[in-house]
């Protein structure tokens, strides 16, 4: 097939190889006798362009336009993808398929492909018959990642923390209602899964962090706003459940999911997954202006799932708020969000028209401060939108933001606690990160920010709990692994951190963290040293310069190169959480250092810490280091 542009994963069709099917719209494969695995977005990319090519040769530069949109690409990012898919064809295809390097051209795909049908839902249970029309819309998006939750929807980091890149924020217009939206839960039919599943998914959907503006309910109440119904289908190698949230006074659902799970995985992390969702939709269609077009509730359905995984696209949630606010411009909600996924897309993206992306953003927000012009989110939006070393412009934004009406999801205190984490207030972000908790009690993002920041602080102890309980009832568990490894490391829990090491998706950097592990665990000094000498390569590429990457640079004694990758990460994903690591007892040495008072200079942190008079927390503990003095 010809060179079309970029992969748009969401409309390539199904295909297989040998034994193993591919569905690029879930970035999901599997097989008759495995479950479903997730692979990463470019991983998926690659396997799709190589397989329409229909065995003919595919060049890297054919390779970078599709996959990469055409960027700066090294060498190393593609031959670590080349080898993540060769290792998939041994591990889930048997071997059935291989990727032929042709030297000094491109790759092609030796094996047989093949197109298949889209899985279509078996037909529903449940009773439609009042609803005209009632039939299962195609899937928007699989919800196939751990829960996103609406207060930290909006904030593109490094998964909230390491990203933790978190994006994140849902706004809601607090307008007077004559009672809280409600939504009732049916009951699930099913088929071929376990006898009490539906019944177990239908109360972990209803009890999921019950809200004083927002009541779900388990059956069809007549006076209920909203309907969820469903059904659980087992297929090999897992359980899908088809889902359609209904409207009142709509006839169409406003929303179908496709949700795809291991029959093992926890159905109260599922469960809080879809009432994430749906509340975030339904709030959304509350607010005014109502009706709202069938265009926009679609776009903000698709934007509210795809901000609830941990591994978001964040084209694909530009595309989706895009689509909302040109079919509806008065959406207070839809306007806020997409100038902040714009501000996160200009500190990840900066050299790619960040004028034109500042300047369609600050179009949105002023539309947005028009029409609401109280609302917290006026000046949160504005803080993402400052210049990542402009901390005190940052602060004020944000306090100003407390003052001001709260979305009532606790925006306030969870962006402000992430604000603090960068600025090395570790204590003041675990105040904040309570009160969060304190509105949204159970909300796993901020439990999880509160973890890390707890381990930065020499209190893993603490922390591992959470991590422990974590891990053992979310969907996708890549994220939490993530940051429970550098926790783990950072406390001295060995056991721990070499059950977490296979986890890691980057081979080289995997390679790389067995012996440092090894080295620090047996406190041989010089075997650390020397193993941290494999990571100065991977720091110096951007593709693998990763939070994980920095620390491992920290832990093996190797101050200037890991204060040097932090920097240059800082530049690359902006200040939110980027800089948490250089509070961790990893980088004490690296603090004492000429070079780290410099990086603060250069970023603007010691302007903020002098004249905000808000000192770093390491600034109190015993063995300060020098700058501290100049403070």
């Amino acid at each position: 097939m010809e060179d079309s542009g970029q992969i748009d994963l969401a409309s390539a069709p199904p295909f297989r190889i040998g034994p193993m099917t591919a569905e690029p719209a879930l970035r999901q494969v599997s097989t008759t006798t495995t479950s479903a695995e997730t692979l990463q977005p470019r991983v998926m990319q690659v396997l799709v362009v190589l397989a329409r090519a229909n065995g003919a040769i595919v060049s890297r530069d054919a390779l970078v336009r599709q996959c990469w949109e055409g960027r700066i690409v090294g060498d190393d990012s593609i031959n670590r993808i080349i080898s993540r898919l060769r290792r998939l064809a041994d591990e889930r295809a048997g071997g059935s398929f291989q990727i032929e390097t042709v030297l000094k051209v491109g790759y092609r795909l030796i094996g047989d492909v093949a197109l298949v049908q889209p899985s279509v839902p078996p037909p529903l249970a449940f009773d439609t018959a009042h609803i005209p029309g009632a039939a299962l819309a195609a899937p928007i998006a699989p919800t196939a990642a751990s829960p996103r939750w609406q207060s930290s929807r909006l904030w593109f980091t490094a998964g909230v923390v390491g990203l933790v890149g978190l994006l994140a924020l849902i706004v809601l217009w607090n307008r007077p209602q004559p009672g809280p939206p409600t939504l009732a839960v049916d009951s699930f039919a099913s088929s071929r899964v376990p006898a009490d599943m539906a019944a177990t998914l239908r109360s972990a959907i209803v009890t999921a962090n019950v809200r004083e503006k927002f009541r779900a309910v388990a059956g069809r109440e007549a006076a209920s706003n909203y309907r969820l119904t469903g059904r659980l289908a087992g297929l090999p190698g897992g359980v899908v459940l088809y889902a359609e949230l209904h409207a009142p006074g709509i006839a169409a659902p406003i929303w179908t999911p496709q949700i795809h799970f291991a029959a093992n995985a926890s159905l109260s992390g599922i469960g809080s997954e879809l009432a994430v969702a749906a509340r975030c939709i339904i709030e959304g269609a509350e607010e005014p202006p109502a009706p709202k077009p069938a265009a926009a509730l679609a776009g903000w359905a698709s934007y509210c799932e795809g901000s609830n995984k941990s591994d978001w696209d964040e084209d694909l949630l530009l595309n989706t708020l895009r689509s909302t606010t040109r079919a509806e411009p008065r959406f207070v909600s839809a306007q806020f969000s997409l100038a902040q996924a714009l501000g996160y897309h200009i500190m990840h993206n900066g050299g790619r028209d960040p004028d034109g992306l500042r300047a369609e953003a600050l179009k949105s927000l002023a539309i947005a401060a028009k029409l609401d012009p109280d609302n917290s989110m006026v000046y949160l939006t504005h803080a993402v939108l400052t210049k990542p070393d402009d901390f005190k412009s940052r602060d004020a934004m944000i306090a100003r933001a407390l003052r001001a009406r709260p979305t009532g999801w606790g925006d306030e205190t969870n962006i402000q606690g992430y604000f603090l984490e960068s600025v090395g207030r570790l204590r003041d972000a675990l105040d904040a990160y309570k009160r969060n908790l304190v509105i949204l009690p159970g909300n796993p993002i901020i439990t999880m920010a509160r973890a890390e920041v707890l381990s930065m602080a020499g209190r893993y102890r603490q922390a591992y709990p959470v991590f422990k309980d974590d891990a053992a009832i979310k969907p996708d568990r890549a994220r939490i692994d993530r940051i429970w490894l550098t926790a783990a490391i950072t406390g001295k829990d060995w056991t721990t951190a070499r059950r977490l090491l296979p986890t890691v998706p980057d081979d080289r950097v995997r390679a790389a963290m067995e012996p440092l592990v090894a080295a620090l665990a047996a406190g041989d000094r010089a075997a650390a040293v020397a193993a941290g000498a494999a990571f100065e390569p991977i720091a110096a590429d951007s593709a693998s310069l990763s939070a994980l990457t920095v620390m491992a640079l920290a832990w093996s004694g190797r101050d200037l190169a890991a204060l040097d990758a932090a920097e240059r990460r800082f530049h690359v994903m902006g200040y939110n959480n980027s800089l948490g690591s250089l509070y961790s007892p990893a980088f004490a040495s690296a603090r004492q250092t000429p070079a780290f008072e410099a990086l603060a200079r250069r970023i603007g942190l010691f302007d903020y810490w002098r004249s905000s008079r808000h000192p770093p927390d390491f600034c109190t503990a015993a063995g300060a280091p020098p700058l501290c003095t100049k403070l």
